[in-house]
């Protein structure tokens, strides 16, 4: 496939810091993006890309300027990759409104921005990929804490099947992936945050054994996923090479063994619920039987 320019979010680790190395060594173009001063891209400069300061929590207009010069200064984009984000774990009904807002300024809307910023001009070019780092969260969640993460990816799914109906008559293709976990950086002290504002002493043994484990899978590297294969599905997928020769894009792939798992439990378990409750469910119709 021909050659592709890349525009990645959250590039200082894991998953944005790996796309970059893979499509370089592929002979792609990155332009590679992270918080905070561009010196912490330093290494992914030096093998090529091209870094530039970028907070997806900027007000709008402030992204649609940096997308609108990185664009000027780098030519055409053919992928935006919209990777950055973060754990935010706490319970219900303990976490703060301002660690809500953060989970979803960063996951959620920090996506949208970025979006919005890309589809005009991919528009203009009837052409264009925008690609999700959605999770296995985002189709529920398996453990206590993880509202407001699993919340942002569940957002996430909603946008995405709105953009195939927006934007696909423009020729723009938008496709989710949606990765178990994976050994990169996402547990660590600057990805895995935990609200204790409040901390009441009657979560503390779920408290202390969900984080006790997260921590300590963290640490052993444990996590089932492998973020080097990962990405590189990701990438075939999204160029049609490789695993993905000859097949067309899908709009959503579910990465894992333990994504893979959960997805099909989930499944199977909506299919049995719908089941049950169809009939309750199709009788409030206007025209249903009053039989029921």
């Amino acid at each position: 496939m021909a050659r592709k320019t890349w525009l990645i979010t959250g590039c200082s680790s894991g998953f944005g810091a790996e796309f970059t190395r893979q499509l370089l060594k592929r002979g792609d173009a990155v332009i590679a993006t992270a918080r905070g001063d561009a010196s912490r891209l330093q290494s992914l400069k030096d093998v090529g890309a091209h870094t530039y300061s970028l907070d997806v929590t900027l007000p709008a207009a402030d992204i649609k300027a940096k997308v609108a010069r990185m664009i000027e200064e780098v030519g055409e984009v053919d992928v935006l990759i919209n990777n950055a984000g973060y754990v935010d774990a706490g319970f219900v009904e303990e976490k703060s409104e301002e660690s809500w807002q953060k989970q979803f300024d960063a996951n959620y809307f920090g996506t949208v921005k970025m979006t919005q910023a890309i589809l005009p001009y991919f528009r203009s070019r009837q052409s264009g990929i925008v690609a999700l780092i959605g999770s296995l969260y985002g189709f529920g969640c398996p453990t206590a804490a993880c509202a407001a993460y699993a919340g942002t990816k569940m957002a996430l799914e909603a946008l995405h099947e709105t953009l195939i109906h927006e934007a696909g008559p423009f020729g723009i293709k938008s496709i989710i992936f949606e990765p178990g976990i994976c050994r990169t950086e996402v547990f660590s002290d600057e990805n895995f945050k935990l609200d204790t504002t409040f901390s009441d002493p009657a979560y503390d043994e779920v408290r202390n054994g969900l984080f006790g484990w997260v921590k300590g899978t963290h640490s052993d590297g444990s996590h089932a996923g492998d973020s080097v294969k990962a990405v590189k599905v990701m990438i075939d997928v999204v160029k049609g090479e490789g695993v993905a020769e000859g097949k067309e894009m899908p709009t959503r792939l579910i990465l894992g063994s333990d994504s893979v798992d959960f997805v099909k439990d989930k499944l199977e378990k909506t299919s049995a619920l719908l089941k049950e409750w169809e009939v309750i469910g199709r009788s409030i119709d206007v025209a249903a039987s009053a039989s029921v």
